[in-house]
């Protein structure tokens, strides 16, 4: 698998080369666990106090938003890994990790953006061809 994640200085920089395909991003989100009293100091430093709970989405573009708040993005069709927020974690494991963990939302978003990719295909497919018979 580490030959199909490229490096993390080879990323995609530009965010529009990021669109009309597939991406699985996820969002970290940490809160206090229930019951504990953030007003004394050094309360996030106990073993279990904090919550984490992941956010996983797939879109099919890349926005500025989608990069900052994100703590990975995965191309999924190319499968690399565009941010990996886990700087001590390599690219090929997160991917690895994530496209597992996540694997019914990504069978399914693909199965969805497959029907979709293939419909606009046929779309512009039928459209130029009607551009053609007009020009007739």
């Amino acid at each position: 698998m580490d030959s199909i994640i490229p490096p993390e200085n080879n990323r995609p920089r530009n965010l529009k080369n990021l669109r009309n395909r597939p991406f699985l991003i996820v969002t970290t989100v940490t809160r206090p666990a229930k019951g504990v009293n953030t007003s004394k100091k050094g309360w996030h430093e106990k073993p279990g106090s904090v919550d984490i709970f992941e956010r996983p989405y797939v879109k099919d573009r890349i926005s500025d938003n989608d990069i900052a708040e994100a703590s990975v993005v995965i191309d999924i069709l190319n499968r690399t890994v565009v941010k990996n927020r886990y700087e001590a974690v390599p690219d090929a494991v997160a991917a690895a990790y994530y496209l597992d963990k996540y694997r019914d939302q990504v069978k399914k978003a693909m199965t969805v953006w497959h029907f979709n990719f293939h419909d606009r295909k046929k779309s512009a497919t039928t459209d130029a061809q009607d551009d053609q018979k007009d020009e007739h």
